[in-house]
């Protein structure tokens, strides 16, 4: 069997229980040890192999 080598990441959702921190600031967006949370997924699917990496967004995409 061979190993999939794609992820999807939800990082879409307003982030209710994070306020006053996702008030203007997406939630993947927010920092955790000095940067964004959405970057410290993305290392860590890349370390476990991921190439193609698909973003599920939402709530203040852009």
């Amino acid at each position: 069997m061979t190993e999939a080598k794609e992820a999807i990441l939800l990082v879409g959702g307003k982030g209710t229980r994070l306020r006053p921190l996702t008030v203007h600031t997406p939630k993947p967006m927010v920092p955790a040890a000095g940067v964004p949370f959405l970057t410290h997924q993305l290392a860590r699917a890349r370390a476990a192999g991921v190439e193609h990496i698909v973003l599920a967004t939402s709530y203040l995409a852009e």
